[in-house]
């Protein structure tokens, strides 16, 4: 028997959460592959890395563990799309319109964004300190944009910044529906700080060593950090002994 259906929390329409795969017990990884949609098996089934394959189960877990919290429903009753080259798609039961959604990994980080009312864009990047940001920088951003950044005092820390602010720009664009290319992705300098003039830009102090951030959406919501033992007491919340 599945538990009615909860009100949302707190009243919210928006929601991040972020979850450290190393946390995460190898048993949980088989309750979100449980989870999965038939598109999405599929999918799964066919990365050749173990990492991917997990990074995907458990990037969709927490998809529909945070559209639980928003929308009061079980995870087993949500449903996802999962079409190769295209954003997820959420399916809620009963709703008007799905909600916007974005998903990002990297490494040992996934996150996901959900908001009731507005489309958004994600990105997550762990800062590698190792690689040539100036040489990227140079090749990537505009000659503005690569000028700030050389007069970071942490130039690893503000191109992670930048680049993920581009590519949860990218993800927003595609989500409305008018996608862009990184080429034509320029940002403006407000008081000598870059800005994207399009969408609101939120970036967030994640854990140490990895950027994050977040384009467009409704409000601002509050990070979510969870731990690996968070994951059995949210699907414990669902789960019940059959009648």
């Amino acid at each position: 028997m599945r538990p009615a259906p909860t009100k949302p929390h707190r009243g919210e329409t928006a929601t991040l959460w972020l979850l450290r795969l190393s946390e995460v017990a190898p048993e949980m990884e088989l309750a979100a592959e449980r989870l999965l949609g038939h598109a999405e098996r599929q999918r799964h089934a066919g990365f050749a890395r173990p990492l991917r394959r997990r990074q995907f189960a458990l990037a969709r877990l927490l998809l529909r563990l945070a559209a639980s919290q928003l929308s009061g429903l079980a995870p087993a009753d949500i449903s996802c799309t999962a079409e190769p080259g295209r954003p997820p798609r959420l399916s809620l039961p009963a709703a008007a319109a799905p909600p916007g959604l974005s998903l990002s990994h990297s490494g040992d980080w996934v996150a996901c964004a959900l908001d009731l009312q507005a489309p958004l864009g994600l990105d997550i990047e762990a800062i590698d300190r190792q690689r040539d940001v100036a040489a990227l920088g140079g090749w990537a951003f505009s000659p503005d944009e690569a000028g700030w950044l050389s007069r970071q005092p942490d130039p690893h820390a503000a191109f992670y910044r930048l680049w993920t602010g581009k590519e949860a720009w990218l993800k927003l664009s595609h989500a409305r529906g008018e996608p862009c290319l990184l080429a034509d992705t320029r940002f403006e300098l407000d008081s000598g700080e870059p800005c994207c003039p399009q969408a609101s830009w939120h970036t967030f102090e994640a854990a140490p060593g990895l950027a994050l951030s977040l384009m467009g959406g409704s409000a601002t919501p509050a990070l979510t950090r969870l731990a690996g033992d968070d994951l059995p007491r949210l699907l414990d919340a669902w789960t019940w002994p059959a009648a």
